[in-house]
């Protein structure tokens, strides 16, 4: 029997639903010889997984699976698995199309899911030529959450590659930033802000609002899977096979508007009929910015934030 340990903090509004999944998933891979330790991260749970492996005396697990974008765009954290991870990347087909290749980064982080950002408005004539840079430069009134996950930094860090720091900087002078995606969404719902840049999931959900996809592209909150050589090839493959079956990819796609990164699995229907694609902060400009210098700048705007510094 071989024994894999995974670390687990991808989508949370939709985790009851993955714990099945992946107890299902457990039981099949007992019966290959694998014995999955499954340990998770996030909402409910002591701890994020980035601020877990900050931690110094944190052990790595053999596998990640991690919509917590700090585990790889923080370099204190990802330094710490980066060099033996497997090229996953290769094993697995990526889409062309739905902009999957803006989330393509580096070879060890096979991109699993995307979550769209995007607009949600009150008004059902809503000007669709919005853009995120907009909002940004002009400092309009939006609303934007997830002050402590990767949604809200998300938003920040991809004004800032894009846009520039002054932008960044702008962008928080009208705007309602919440503790999680969904208060940014209700701010919508509620009358407090015209319009916010929420998860699909919570957009197409609206009754009265309009929702609709940044003219210059929903910003993207990927997921990734990561394996280190602490497994073999073979145990590493067949684990991930299964986290990219129908069952998983399906189940993603149905319920939570989520874009899947495998070649030959369905469009999202909604984002398919809308022009914009996605947008993420580029690699090389996480690689150029020091998580100081983001995190001094970003408790600066939200001294609620977690500092990281």
């Amino acid at each position: 029997m071989t024994r894999v340990t995974m670390y687990w903090n991808n989508i949370c509004v939709l985790h009851r639903g993955e714990v099945a999944l992946l107890e299902n998933m457990r039981k099949e891979l007992l019966e290959d010889g694998i014995d999955l330790d499954i340990h998770y991260f996030g909402l409910g749970y002591p701890y994020h997984m980035s601020d877990y492996l900050r931690l110094p005396e944190s052990p790595l697990p053999d596998i990640l699976v991690s919509a917590d974008l700090e585990v790889f765009e923080d370099e204190r954290i990802y330094s710490r698995i980066r060099g033996d991870l497997h090229p996953a990347l290769s094993w697995f087909p990526q889409k062309k199309g739905e902009s999957v290749p803006t989330v393509i980064r580096d070879e060890g982080m096979l991109p699993y899911l995307i979550i769209p950002l995007v607009f949600y408005a009150s008004a059902p004539n809503a000007d669709r030529s919005l853009s995120v840079g907009r909002i940004a430069r002009e400092s309009l009134s939006v609303a934007f959450g997830g002050i402590n996950n990767s949604a809200g930094k998300s938003v920040v860090k991809r004004v800032w590659s894009e846009y520039g720091k002054d932008a960044a900087d702008t962008l928080f002078g009208n705007a309602l930033v919440t503790g999680m995606p969904v208060e940014a969404f209700n701010s919508v719902v509620k009358g407090v802000r015209p319009v916010a840049l929420c998860p699909s999931l919570f957009a197409l959900g609206g009754m009265d609002g309009t929702a609709f996809v940044p003219s210059d592209g929903a910003v993207a909150v990927p997921s990734y899977i990561a394996a280190r050589k602490t497994i073999g090839e073979d145990v590493a493959k067949r684990i991930m096979e299964r986290l990219e079956s129908p069952a998983f990819l399906d189940f993603y796609r149905e319920r939570g508007h989520l874009v899947t990164t495998l070649e030959g699995t369905a469009e999202e229907e909604w984002l398919s009929r809308q022009d914009g694609g996605f947008a993420i902060a580029s690699w090389d400009w996480i690689g150029g910015t020091s998580p100081e210098e983001f995190y001094t700048f970003y408790s600066e705007h939200i001294p609620s934030a977690d500092r990281h510094f």
